[in-house]
């Protein structure tokens, strides 16, 4: 179902309630576009912002160097990642601050575990390609920042630890509240950010996988938004994806147990629990 769409609209009933791109990842966006574009280039957009800097490099050498032998610079960091890893964790760490500052921080944990899912499900069944996975699963819910924003404590954000104590909203009932679904708010802003119009379309029908330009790609997001959600009940249209992508729930299960693993380096850097 779909709520007041209308850039126009948007635009003014959450004037300031937009999250904005971290300057690190419109950067990032800008480099992808040029041509021979070497991998040192995407480190160094880095040193502009020591913060995010430290935060990366402590992030590379837990993950890459856990015996503390000498340490690995961000720029060797990048070629063992490979520069679509390395961006992912980028997209992380410099979206963290945005989360924060919503007072959104259950909402990125849960979009990180949700970006982990879509990237190993992606990578199991070869369905998109897994970095792109990652992208998607972590802005599928970026429209609820600007929910928060707007509407405060009224509006209740999913937690991963407890889900009893939090709200998950259908999209109508999300409509007939607040008068927007935060999936169409989603979509609008990584509109603004400029993502292809494939991860726009996929985040915004993410509920509605089928609907999508490419069901495969929304499909991916609606399969990892059940196991972030602890979700065991078989819906209607989870009967209809899981027939679409061939797949059963007893096949994507085994991922909710490694999923939550590859979360910890980041709950110790930005000293979170």
């Amino acid at each position: 179902m779909q709520g007041k769409t209308v850039d126009n609209s948007i635009e003014k009933d959450f004037l300031g309630c937009l999250p904005e791109l971290p300057p690190v990842m419109e950067k990032f966006i800008e480099l992808t576009r040029e041509l021979n574009i070497s991998k040192n280039s995407y480190a160094n957009i880095l040193l502009n912002d020591p913060l995010l800097s430290s935060r990366i490099f402590t992030y590379i050498n837990k993950v890459l160097n856990p015996s503390k032998s000498g340490y690995i610079s961000v720029n060797k960091g990048v070629s063992l990642m490979g520069l679509h890893k390395f961006k992912n964790v980028v997209l992380a760490f410099s979206s963290f601050p945005v989360f924060q500052e919503a007072d959104c921080v259950e909402l990125f944990k849960y979009s990180l575990l949700t970006a982990y899912y879509s990237k190993d499900i992606a990578a199991q069944f070869k369905l998109i390609n897994p970095h792109d996975a990652f992208l998607l699963g972590f802005l599928h819910d970026i429209g609820k920042i600007a929910m928060k924003n707007k509407f405060g404590s009224k509006y209740l954000i999913t937690s991963i630890e407890d889900a009893k104590e939090v709200k998950i909203y259908t999209q109508e009932e999300e409509v007939a509240e607040f008068g927007y679904c935060h999936a169409d708010l989603s979509e609008y802003i990584c509109r603004r950010w400029n993502l292809p119009i494939v991860v726009t379309d996929s985040i915004r029908y993410h509920h509605f996988p089928l609907d999508a330009m490419l069901p495969q790609a929304a499909s991916i997001i609606y399969l990892a938004d059940l196991l972030a959600h602890k979700n065991n009940k078989i819906t209607k249209e989870s009967q209809k994806v899981f027939q679409y992508m061939q797949l059963s729930k007893s096949q994507i299960a085994p991922y909710s147990a490694g999923g939550m693993k590859k979360l910890i380096p980041y709950y110790e850097i930005l000293d979170i629990n």
